[in-house]
């Protein structure tokens, strides 16, 4: 394997609800362009080979949820090369169920930045014709993703809900998880 900078991106869905779940969008960042793209079931499948083209894919819980929200909304299996779920990643060694490990509990403990509405308001906004908020608000948590998968890959640690300090063994191949600049050959989104 090279040590060329990965391909990631960084996807979350909002859906129906937990039960039954009915695709809404779906929001990817790739790094390729540094740009993010929604998705909806309309044009799901664009997103779909987006995802199953990169060399890691990122989710926040994305292992239980988002990923049988899409295979469910494509009828068949999401092929994904490599998907890290930050939740997964960050849990598995903590006690079952603990509180404190949500996107927006982290968010806030490392950057003072909360997620907005609950995504129990979702359907409710959706049924209202308010689209552009679901829009936002998925980004919004895709945005946060990422920020947390940076965090951790630049500084190595995390603050559990108590406040300590955890000292994390980040893979060292998360060093190659990094946003090519622009004009470089790997990021045709980019102009100079």
């Amino acid at each position: 394997m090279t040590d060329r900078p990965l391909r990631w991106c960084v996807f979350d869905t909002e859906t129906s609800g937990l039960i039954d779940p009915v695709l809404y969008v779906l929001t990817i960042w790739d790094s390729e362009t540094n740009w993010t793209y929604n998705f909806t079931l309309e044009n799901v499948l664009m997103g779909v080979a987006m995802l199953e083209t990169a060399d890691v894919v990122v989710s926040w819980n994305g292992m239980s949820y988002d990923r049988d929200v899409l295979t469910h909304a494509i009828s068949r299996n999401l092929v994904l090369p490599h998907q890290l779920d930050l939740y997964r990643w960050l849990t598995k060694d903590r006690p079952a169920f603990e509180k404190g490990w949500k996107l927006e509990d982290v968010s806030l403990r490392l950057f003072n930045e909360a997620k907005g509405e609950p995504s129990s308001v979702i359907p409710g906004l959706w049924a209202r014709g308010e689209q552009l908020t679901v829009l936002a608000h998925c980004t919004r948590d895709v945005y946060l993703t990422r920020s947390v998968l940076e965090h951790l890959r630049d500084r190595g640690w995390m603050l559990d809900p108590y406040g300590a300090v955890l000292d994390l063994e980040v893979p060292e191949w998360w060093q190659r998880l990094v946003v090519p600049a622009c004009g470089a050959p790997s990021a045709p989104g980019c102009s100079v």
